[in-house]
């Protein structure tokens, strides 16, 4: 296995790397199984913290379900209760010293000539306005 990739058969099932097998939904079998939970398996594999270990066809099935009861997932937690929020104000986030490498190569793609010309554009205004000195 390429490190960071996950392998599929032609049934569209992950490998599980520690023993082989092919498994619709890895993250039940890694728990069950070897005991690990799917962030360990993820960080000792290298896989980004936000990879799926649900085959396409289970996630497609799991996604139907949800749009099928609208009314109480969607509507009632999303729609109606804003206020519930995975985030708390006045956090900083996750610094870069805590991201696996290939979330850091994932941020570098993004970031295209345009991007860093801009940037550069507003560092040189930043320099001449003087701000930049105050420090010094």
């Amino acid at each position: 296995m390429p490190y960071g990739i996950i392998e599929y058969n032609d049934d569209g099932q992950l490998k599980c790397e520690l023993c082989g097998k092919f498994f619709n939904r890895l993250s039940n079998h890694l728990r069950y199984t070897h005991r690990m939970t799917s962030s360990d398996y993820k960080a000792t594999f290298g896989l980004n913290k936000g990879q799926s270990l649900w085959c396409k066809v289970d996630s497609l099935k799991q996604r139907e379900i949800a749009l099928s009861m609208y009314d109480k997932c969607i509507k009632q937690n999303l729609i109606e209760n804003p206020g519930r929020k995975p985030f708390k104000k006045g956090h900083i986030g996750r610094p870069k010293y805590m991201l696996r490498e290939q979330a850091l190569i994932a941020l570098r793609i993004q970031i295209t000539s345009v991007d860093k010309e801009r940037i550069r554009e507003l560092c040189r205004e930043l320099g001449k306005s003087g701000l930049g000195l105050a420090k010094r």
